[in-house]
């Protein structure tokens, strides 16, 4: 993510400035978003990355838990999907984050 990030402030000077924090402690917002993403796709975050920018959107993804497409859910996998929930939910809790979002 930071070099997708950087490679977008550099081409972009209007967006110098365009954060991706993971971690960050009392964000407003925990956004989580499909985990292939990073790896396969990672341009399409950055769409959502300026919209939060230019909103002002105080927010943070996490560190643990980071699976917002939950194949689990689909496959009804009650106790997997529980577990995933679980552990990215209490991530944003321990940040103290506010708003859950995920974009799945």
């Amino acid at each position: 993510m930071e070099d997708v990030l950087e490679e977008y402030r550099e081409a972009q000077p209007e967006f110098a400035e365009m954060q991706a924090p993971i971690d960050k402690e009392g964000a407003e917002f925990f956004l989580n978003q499909n985990s292939r993403e990073p790896v396969t796709e990672p341009d399409e975050m950055v769409p959502l990355w300026k919209i939060l920018h230019l909103a002002g959107v105080d927010w943070t993804y996490g560190s643990q838990g980071w699976a917002g497409e939950n194949y689990c859910m689909f496959l009804a996998d009650d106790d997997a999907w529980k577990h995933i929930t679980t552990t990215t939910a209490n991530q944003a809790d321990k940040l103290g984050c506010k708003t859950f979002l995920n974009t799945e």
